[in-house]
């Protein structure tokens, strides 16, 4: 039988892979992408455990890898934390972008009338 934080780890790493999967699919979404690394390591952590996790990620032969995924993270929240009004500012140009006519007119396939 499967412990409960084991199950939660299960469902957080899938929700961090989820996250990281849309932020991928919506232009690099800083936030969300911030997001899934946070929910996949503490996921991946609950899962094998925090001695198993620490000994993964920190093994000689996988330092740089580890080196530049952290970095990678720190990156991302950084770049979150320094500017957060980047983040609104691009959310409403696209979505005035995607409601303009210019748009739905270059799209002329998914909004036909009829069969």
């Amino acid at each position: 039988m499967i412990q409960d934080f084991k199950k939660i780890g299960i469902g957080l790493t899938a929700c961090g892979l989820g996250f990281t999967f849309l932020g991928i699919i919506l232009i690099f979404d800083a936030a969300l992408i911030a997001m899934g690394n946070i929910l996949f390591l503490s996921g991946v952590t609950l899962v094998i455990g925090p001695q198993r996790s620490v000994t993964f990620f920190f093994q000689k032969k996988k330092l740089k890898g580890s080196i530049v995924f952290f970095v990678g993270i720190a990156l991302v929240l950084i770049s979150e934390l320094a500017n957060p009004t980047r983040r609104v500012s691009n959310s409403m140009w696209l979505t005035i972008r995607l409601s303009s006519s210019e748009c739905l007119n270059s799209f002329p396939l998914c909004f036909q009338n009829g069969p």
